[in-house]
């Protein structure tokens, strides 16, 4: 019995310190740079090393007043337009984040273009038809439907074969279909 629990305790010790040997290495994601970035980089950490050497000098007393002003102005400057820049690459770096996430999508199949969405709602709209219409147009339209014969003034009253049956929309003079929804005339 003591064999049996220190062979299973032997046992426990051995894959506990074997384990991680057979594990898979997790690397971390390392942080996308490109060489522009790296010497932007460079640059600004170049800059503060500068500023700071600069400012150890001035108060040393190896610099004049007037020279560590000159110099400190020149190199804030020149800070400053490398910090800009690197905003530059940041934004330029969302856009690239955009862009590779919507490839993705597109990869996956997923991904639905503007064109897509507009045809989507065409189609849901034209399985609605005249239904979706407010009831004050769809009443407009059974009114002028139902009226027949001339008018007051001598010319013909809408009729009921001045409109589009399917649409609503006004017939053309000689028209045999419907110039909005392509429906047959009667």
């Amino acid at each position: 019995m003591i064999i049996a629990i220190a062979l299973v305790l032997a046992m426990a010790a051995f894959s506990f310190v074997a384990l991680p040997f057979f594990r898979q290495k997790v690397h971390p994601a390392a942080p996308a740079v490109d060489d522009g970035s790296q010497e932007l980089l460079f640059k600004r950490d170049t800059i503060f090393s500068m500023l700071k050497e600069l400012e150890f000098d001035y108060q040393s007393g190896i610099l004049a007043d007037k020279d560590y002003r000159e110099l400190e102005e020149r190199y804030k400057k020149k800070g400053i337009a490398i910090l800009k820049d690197m905003d530059g690459l940041a934004n330029d770096a969302e856009i690239d984040e955009a862009i590779e996430k919507h490839i993705s999508q597109v990869r996956k199949g997923k991904a639905s273009s503007v064109e897509d969405e507009i045809e989507e709602q065409v189609a849901r709209l034209r399985k609605k038809g005249v239904s979706s219409a407010p009831d004050d147009i769809k009443r407009k339209v059974s009114e002028l439907r139902q009226k027949k014969g001339p008018s007051a003034d001598g010319t013909e009253a809408p009729g009921a074969g001045q409109f589009c049956t399917q649409c609503g929309a006004k017939r053309q003079a000689e028209g045999r279909f419907c110039a909005q929804c392509g429906a047959k005339l009667s």
